[in-house]
């Protein structure tokens, strides 16, 4: 009896591949809102299907490390010109993201919003960190 094995090697060009990682995440896990320091592992994040925006970008960086690329941890400001009044300036919120380095491209911003809102009222700079 004998054995067949089949090699089946697809070429995905790699934006959509970590567009496509991007997007998963942002549909199938829930952002939760936590307020300990610091990060939950990676696998506990994959088991509960839901953590901070800090615990998608360790997701995600672990995610794609195993594929072979370099992924850095990233924090920063979300500015919200929406939420500018008279007395307040900069609304917006802390977040997290991760940057993959592509040779030729350099390091390139991936991120799930917490909330929709946050990808629709970042200013158009703040807009390319947000793939999914």
């Amino acid at each position: 009896m004998g054995t067949t094995v089949c090699q089946c090697r697809r070429h995905t060009e790699t934006g959509k591949l970590l567009m496509t990682l991007c997007y998963a995440i942002h549909e199938s896990f829930v952002y939760s809102r936590r307020f300990e320091t610091g990060t939950q592992p990676p696998l506990m994040t994959l088991h509960l299907r839901k953590g901070t925006c800090r615990d998608f970008a360790l997701f995600m960086m672990e995610a794609v490390r195993s594929l072979g690329f370099a992924a850095r941890f990233v924090t920063g400001y979300v500015y919200v010109p929406s939420r500018d009044s008279d007395a307040v300036r900069g609304g917006g919120s802390t977040h997290a993201w991760c940057q993959v380095y592509l040779p030729g491209a350099g390091w390139l911003w991936l991120a799930i919003p917490d909330k929709p809102s946050h990808f629709l009222e970042a200013t158009p700079e703040a807009r390319q960190v947000f793939w999914a």
